[in-house]
This record gives C-alpha cells, structure tokens and sequence, in this order.
C-alpha cells in the first residue's frame, strides 16, 4: 500500500507532470534503496497481481524495457505483448519466450517505431527498472507516449 500511496501506480485517467515524476524517485530511493533486487521482484510481481485487474493483465500489454519479456509473461500471461527495450540483443529471446508460451507480440527497440494502429489499444503498460537508467526528458516522454497508446480503459504501472 506505500507504494500505491505514494505515485507507483497511475491509472490512464490521471495527469502525470515532472514533477510527480521527480517526487516518484526520491519516494522510490527511500521505500525501496536498500532493498535487493530479489526482494524489488517480489514486490513488482505483488503488486502487478494485486493491483491490476485480470482484464488487464490477461489483455494487450506494452512493457517499457522488457528484456526478454520473460518477467511479464511469467506473472501476466498476456495474450499480446509488445516489447520495447533499447538492448536490441534481446529481441531473439523476447521472440522465442512468446513462441514458448503461445504469446502473440513483438519486440521494437524505441516507441517511435509503434504504428498508428496501437494508438489507444493497450490494457497496460508497464515499465519495471527504467526511469533510474534514463535522463528526465526520456522520463517524461514515456509518460506521455504512454497516454498516447494506452485505451479508454488502461492502466501505466511503473516501478523506479
């Protein structure tokens, strides 16, 4: 609950501005700063199955800094995932991790790359682990792309 009380959890409907996002790090360094990295995955995986309804953890699902998808499939089962993560030597284990679990999706390095057919058609988005490896303006741009992409309905989950 400290974390939904303080920022960590937006539905679509709210307005995100720089400054909340500035105040979501320095809560996030003091919740979380000490914490392992094992301990930060219980954590996630916690919220994201308590916190966000089954329509859209079940539904299309946009993950910011994906991986290999492996996280979000495991503990969402989607049946859709676009991966988006700057490594682009992921992409191969993203593919295969969707194929393995019947997962309709695809990987992009950049949100840019997204076409106009994915404009308000996401359950959820979520972006686990990327804000402390971005600068404020890359921050900022998630946020409002996110907005952009994601439908009436939607949810941005986002950790760090």
């Amino acid at each position: 609950d400290l974390a939904e009380k303080n920022g960590l959890y937006f539905p679509s409907s709210h307005k995100v501005t720089t400054d909340h996002i500035l105040e979501m790090r320095n809560i996030i360094n003091v919740v979380l700063g000490s914490w392992s990295l094992a301990n930060l995955k219980i954590l996630t995986q916690q919220l994201l199955q308590s916190k966000i309804p089954t329509v859209q953890r079940s539904g299309k699902i946009m993950d910011i800094g994906c991986g290999d998808g492996s996280f979000i499939i495991s503990y969402m089962q989607p049946k859709e995932l676009v991966g988006i993560d700057l490594n682009s030597s992921e992409k191969n284990n993203f593919l295969h991790n969707l194929k393995i679990n019947n997962t309709k999706g695809y990987f992009t390095n950049s949100l840019n790359n997204l076409g106009d057919n994915e404009r308000n058609s996401f359950d959820l988005i979520t972006t686990i682990g990327v804000f402390e490896l971005n600068n404020l303006r890359d921050v900022s741009a998630i946020f409002h792309a996110s907005r952009e992409f994601l439908n009436e309905n939607g949810i941005f989950f986002c950790i760090y």
